[in-house]
């Protein structure tokens, strides 16, 4: 931990002066110079980092969306912790953004379903991708790796594309005139 670090978390204890009040932080700081308070304090604060990296790490919805951090950034920050998981969480993230992942909502809910996942309780595809994509966070690494090894890309020149209609049309609309042609 650096300096900056160590100044961050003073201030943040300091922000807590209005909850606690100055007799609680007078209290505190005449507690600190003793030694057996300054030895409890030394084991609460290992055991807590201690327990913290042995946890997993969990995204708070308020945290992200108060400091602007989009899902995306949550992601990448699980990098941090399990580097492997982080990248294939992000890779479906945004396949299912670009919908070269289980383009339509039917498709999400029938991918859950046939492995016997969680429903999504939402009634659009856009507002569908975090949950389908938090449904991953709480299981085990190989197991995530067996869940999406089934999930294929779609052809980016799928049917429904908009040029693919327009070619469509304007081939039935060449074969008509075509046949006006012939039939003459």
């Amino acid at each position: 931990m650096n300096a900056k670090n160590h100044l961050d978390l003073l201030v943040d204890i300091a922000k807590l002066l209005k909850k606690y009040g100055t007799d609680t932080f007078e209290i505190l700081a005449d507690n600190i110079s003793k030694p057996e308070f300054a030895k409890d304090l030394t084991n609460i604060l290992s055991e807590s980092a201690k327990a913290s990296r042995t946890t997993k790490p969990r995204m708070k919805k308020t945290k992200a969306k108060s400091s602007g951090k989009t899902f995306r950034d949550s992601l990448i920050e699980i990098k941090d912790y399990h580097p492997e998981k982080g990248e294939i969480l992000v890779h479906l993230y945004d396949g299912l953004i670009a919908k070269t992942f289980l383009p339509t909502l039917r498709d999400l809910n029938a991918y859950l379903s046939d492995n016997g996942l969680p429903p999504l309780k939402t009634k659009s595809r856009d507002s569908a991708i975090i949950p389908f994509v938090k449904v991953f966070l709480p299981i085990p690494l190989n197991e995530v790796k067996n869940y999406l090894q089934n999930i294929q890309p779609v052809p980016s020149n799928d049917d429904s594309s908009l040029e693919r209609w327009s070619k469509v049309i304007f081939k039935k609309e060449t074969n008509k005139e075509e046949s006006k042609i012939e039939n003459k």
